[in-house]
C-alpha cells in the first residue's frame, strides 16, 4: 500500500466518522504528495534530457581527440566531412557543413545548427590534403 492509498483509505474513515477538520488536512496532505510526486517526475524527466546531451558532449569531445582547422572548418580524424567550428567552439558539439548555394554567392557551407556559412568548401578532405601535400614533399 502507497502512502497514497493509506491517506485516501485514512481520508474515507475521518469523512464517514464526521471528522471534517481531520478529513480536510489529510486532503490537503494528499495534494501536497501528489504535486511533489509531479515536480519529482518533471525533474526526472529533466535530469535524463541532462545526462542525454552530457553524453552527447562527451561524445563529441572525445571524436574531436586529433581534430584539426582548414579552411574554417573542423576536421575529425578519419572523417571526410567538415564540422562546424563555431559549434564545437561553443558548446563542443559537432555537426556537419553541409553544402548549400547562395543565391548570390553560389556553392558554400552552412552548419544546420547555428546557420554559419563558410564560403569555400574544399572540394577534397583535410586528410586527404595532407596526404597530398606530404607525398608532394617527399617526392620532391
Amino acid at each position: 500500500m502507497t502512502i497514497l492509498d493509506a491517506l485516501k483509505d485514512a481520508a474515507n474513515v475521518l469523512r464517514e466518522a464526521d471528522k471534517i477538520p481531520q478529513y480536510q488536512a489529510v486532503l490537503d496532505a494528499y495534494s501536497q504528495i501528489a504535486e511533489q510526486q509531479a515536480t519529482m517526475y518533471s525533474q526526472q524527466l529533466k535530469i535524463q534530457e541532462l545526462t542525454g546531451e552530457l553524453e552527447r558532449v562527451r561524445w563529441d569531445q572525445k571524436a574531436a581527440e586529433g581534430a584539426q582547422i582548414w579552411a574554417h572548418l573542423l576536421w575529425i580524424p578519419n572523417d571526410h566531412e567538415p564540422y562546424c567550428v563555431h559549434c564545437f567552439d561553443k558548446g563542443k558539439r559537432l555537426f556537419h557543413v553541409t553544402e548549400i548555394i547562395h543565391p548570390k554567392l553560389g556553392k558554400m557551407g552552412q552548419c544546420p545548427e547555428c546557420k554559419a556559412e563558410v564560403t569555400h568548401v574544399p572540394r577534397q578532405s583535410f586528410w586527404n590534403h595532407q596526404e597530398q601535400k606530404t607525398a608532394s614533399t617527399s617526392a620532391g
